[in-house]
């Protein structure tokens, strides 16, 4: 294996190599990817000055933008750094909420000077950056109004076409060109896009010098490709020169000629001209080959088609954000690593590459051989300032060992993310199990031996994620049947104005019974449809902070102790659109229409027909209404002008938003014994402490004069404290405050306990039924089977404002009436440290003695729950007035969640 380089003023720079062995046997894997449909084709880098507050960026447009002409294109740019900080732009004006102007007069952006960093975002304020640092690279993308067309590129090989769906929107499944049905393959005329997959090889021409002409043998088994690939042609010959040059060859018919047989499954490639080289010349010669669709492929791309347009992103603006969800099965061949080495290993002594002469590139070298041969290809031990990495030394407490301190910044931000405490240590001698430090309770220690190596033995990681997630819905639009409504409001009588008419016809039977019904009947009959679509859009933006502390206490190499702290802060803004739409249209009625009607039913139910109403049935659409289109309809002259002028149409939109926020908290706290996990605790809190009835009390002493004084629990604050004071507040292990109310202890074997520092047990009273079997023709209430009475352990909690929900029904949670004072009692009955079943109480507990009192009419012994005194060993317990289950992930309790509507 060789390496190298055309210029010897270029640097090869190698990470690691692996060789591996490649398997015969293939691994199928599925594939995921989202793809935006409108994609930034068009990229424009800058650079800022020293000082960027008076830069100015002029894009070439080679193409628009997307909606180019209207003030609105500048909303639909991206603007980033090198360093990935986002920047907002508006046109030029007063306004203090984006970084960027665009000034429509010189047809540049500029930074904004009165732009205001300090914003505020969903409750919380942050900091924005004002603007670019200097020297930085800054990237304008922007799509333009062909930018779906751009081909989708999709690097993985063996790509399955017969599993490939792409859908639209996450609503809308597109229809390909070539469609698979078992082992039939269908051809689209309409199509929504169109997949081509590409197939290349490699090889290098070594012939005889002055070899014109080269026939490669494509290496592909038992596959033909005559046979076994459709639409295959050749797509492109590209060559390497040895000095990293492409060169396409075409077979133009002057220069070279390509001579493609399939049936052989080779290629011929022929110098037309001599004395311009030989294709020995090329370091690599790739022919690759497009098809419609065959059982090898190397990589594919996806063509969206003008039907794919016409039907979906017509709109450009509300289609912007639409994206593509792909997938698709594909197979690798996997290989059995047989040699590697690491950057480490190359430019040590132990490395298995050694400076040869080699290079193919004609102007350094001479039959491939350099002319400079004291040339070295790699600089061994070279050291390179890393500013995202730092290692810091320094002997602190003057003891004449060195302590270290590395800063890592991983993403390169600027903030750094890891932080390393170390010391050299060297584990033991030869022949000795004893270590050359001794340490004094983790901390500190006596210097035995030389130190060889560094031990980490504090390792903290922090750091912060933003993540907003966007899920739109629209659901296919629902419409009902075409249902009769009520004439009287909407269709004439005409009573009086017959009434004459009837005297007149008094003789003439026919003519008497059709003035009479012309009285009672109306002249039309109304008919109503009803449509409705719902859209509705979720974004969740979630903030996670993320800190870990990892200790090696003996520092002996090994993890003994890791803390955690994760905190999740979720908003979700919940919009729903409901568009709802009625029509609404008539047509002519009479007396004889409607024994017509009558008969015709009649004559479609002995015939086995459905009954349908003659004109307003499935045949009869909005679409028909809207272009007076009734060419299908019976009696046409009076029913289409009766149609024509009743149709109506009413539309109501309807806009529902509501907006929640909720934290998560925990600690977790693992401990290790040499690399194994021994015991995982993890803290959660799940209650808020204010909800809970205590008097305990607590000391806090003033660290100036060391006074002290016992104040309750809900006298301070616990979460702020004074600075000047101390706290006595009792904690968990390791300082955990007893705000992570929930411990959950995972131990080696698999085995889980929880528990809640609140939990108490408390006795209820469950009230029963009259029973079916015992209490039959029974209608004394005293004589009835009584109520549940069962000991129970859970969390008890009383409201801010004692009010509790006792009833699921709408009509009184609307008219807020679905509360009455009471307690919660929160009971975790799978015992997956969740309490999912809540029982609602009465507000006070009641005595056992009192019982039979209370059946007798005479009033209970009522205990107040602060006296202490609760449990079956003090014989009182809550009566349960219903029972609730929650199911959302949180401990608020409620019914329903209260939204904003406008119509």
């Amino acid at each position: 294996m060789i390496f190298s380089i055309p210029y010897l003023n270029y640097e090869l720079t190698i990470g690691e190599m692996i060789i591996q062995s490649v398997s015969d046997e293939p691994i199928d894997s599925t594939e995921f990817l989202n793809q935006r449909v409108w994609q930034f084709t068009e990229i424009e880098t800058f650079t800022s000055d020293d000082d960027p507050t008076d830069d100015t960026y002029t894009l070439t447009q080679t193409n628009n933008p997307l909606f180019w002409g209207d003030n609105k294109w500048v909303n639909y740019i991206m603007i980033r750094d090198e360093n990935y900080n986002y920047y907002g732009a508006a046109i030029q004006s007063s306004e203090t909420d984006h970084q960027l102007h665009y000034d429509t007069i010189n047809n540049y952006f500029i930074w904004n000077n009165n732009f205001d960093q300090f914003q505020e975002y969903y409750g919380t304020q942050i900091q924005l950056p004002l603007l670019v640092d200097s020297d930085t690279e800054l990237y304008f993308a922007y799509a333009t109004a062909t930018s779906w067309q751009t081909p989708i590129n999709l690097d993985y090989e063996q790509i399955d076409t017969s599993t490939f769906d792409i859908v639209f929107d996450n609503d809308y499944l597109l229809t390909p060109r070539f469609e698979f049905w078992g082992d039939t393959v269908y051809e689209n005329a309409e199509f929504d896009y169109e997949l081509t997959q590409y197939y290349s090889e490699s090889f290098t021409a070594y012939t005889a010098p002055g070899a014109l002409g080269y026939t490669y043998q494509f290496d592909i088994d038992d596959y033909s490709l005559a046979n076994d690939f459709t639409n295959l042609q050749v797509f492109k010959v590209m060559t390497l020169k040895p000095t990293l040059e492409e060169f396409e060859i075409i077979g133009d018919g002057t220069n070279y000629d390509i001579d493609f047989d399939p049936a052989n499954n080779q290629i011929t490639i022929t110098d037309l001209i001599l004395g311009d080289g030989d294709l020995n010349d090329f370091d690599v010669i790739t022919v690759i080959l497009s098809h419609a669709y065959g059982p090898l492929s190397t990589f594919s791309e996806i063509q969206l088609t003008q039907t794919f347009h016409d039907a979906y992103i017509s709109d450009a603006e509300d289609t912007f954000y639409d994206y593509l969800s792909i997938s698709f099965d594909y197979s690798v061949l996997a290989g059995e690593t047989l040699f590697g080495e690491n950057s480490q290993t190359i430019t040590s002594d132990s490395t298995s590459f050694e400076y040869i002469t080699f290079n193919r590139n004609p102007d350094i070298a001479t039959d491939n051989k350099l002319n400079t041969e004291d040339t070295e290809m790699h600089i061994p031990y070279e050291l390179f300032y890393d500013p995202f990495n730092n290692i810091y030394e320094a002997d602190l407490d003057m003891d004449g060992i060195v302590e270290y301190k590395q800063e890592i910044d991983v993403d390169r931000d600027g903030k750094i993310d890891i932080t390393k405490y170390g010391t050299k240590v060297s584990l033991s001698v030869e022949g000795s199990e004893e270590p050359l430090f001794n340490f004094k309770g983790g901390a500190e220690m006596d210097y035995v031996g030389d130190a060889e190596e560094i031990i980490w033995y504090t390792i903290i990681q922090e750091h912060y994620t933003e993540e907003i997630i966007i899920d739109k819905k629209m659901k296919p639009e629902k419409r009902t049947e075409w249902f009769d409504i009520s004439d009287r409001s909407l269709a004439d009588y005409d009573f009086l104005g017959n009434l004459g008419l009837l005297i007149v016809s008094v003789f003439v039977l026919p003519l008497t019974l059709y003035t009479l019904t012309t009285m009672y009947l109306p002249d039309v009959d109304f008919w109503a449809q009803k449509s409705l679509i719902q859209e509705s859009e979720e974004t969740q933006r979630v903030k996670s902070h993320y800190y870990s502390i990892r200790i090696d206490e003996d520092v002996d190499g090994y993890i003994d102790t890791q803390i955690t702290y994760e905190r999740t802060d979720t908003v979700l803004i919940y919009v729903s659109n409901d568009y709802e739409k009625t029509i609404i249209a008539a047509k002519p009625q009479s007396i004889f229409l409607l024994l017509g009607d009558w008969i015709a039913k009649n004559v479609d139910g002995l015939l086995g027909k459905p009954p349908k109403d003659r004109v307003f049935n499935s045949e009869l659409t909005e679409e028909n209404l809207d272009d007076n289109d009734f060419s299908h309809l019976p009696f046409k002259e009076i029913t289409n002008i009766t149609l024509q002028t009743t149709y109506r149409k009413f539309t109501k939109d309807t806009i529902t938003t509501y907006t929640s926020e909720f934290i998560d908290e925990k600690i977790t706290i693992t401990d290790w014994n040499e690399g194994e996990v021994e015991q995982t605790r993890i803290y959660k809190d799940l209650f808020d402490a204010e909800e809970f009835e205590s008097e305990e009390m607590f000391t806090i002493s003033s660290t100036d004069n060391g006074q002290t004084q016992s104040v309750a629990i809900s006298g301070l604050s616990i979460t702020d404290p004074v600075n000047d004071q101390s706290w006595d507040i009792e904690t968990f292990e390791q300082n955990v405050a007893e705000k992570y109310d929930s411990l959950t202890i995972v131990s080696a074997d698999g085995s889980t306990l929880v528990r809640n520092i609140y939990e108490t047990t408390i006795s209820l009273e469950i009230p029963s039924r009259f029973s079916l079997y015992n209490d039959l023709f029974d209608n004394n209430p005293n004589n009835a089977e009584k109520s549940l009475f069962k000991d129970i352990t859970g969390i008890l909690i009383t409201p801010p404002d004692g009010m509790v929900y006792h009833t699921s029904d709408k009509d009184l949670f609307e008219a807020g009436q679905a509360k009455s004072p009471g307690k919660y009692f929160y009971y975790d009955s799978n015992e997956d440290g969740f309490y999912e079943t809540v029982y609602i109480l009465e507000p006070y507990p009641v005595s056992v003695q009192s019982q039979q009192q209370r059946l007798a009419g005479i009033p209970a012994n009522i205990r107040d729950p602060g006296d202490g005194q609760g449990g079956t060993e003090f014989g009182i317990f809550y009566i349960v007035k219903a029972i609730g289950y929650n199911y959302d992930g949180e401990h608020s309790f409620s019914p329903y969640r209260k939204v904003n509507r406008r119509v």
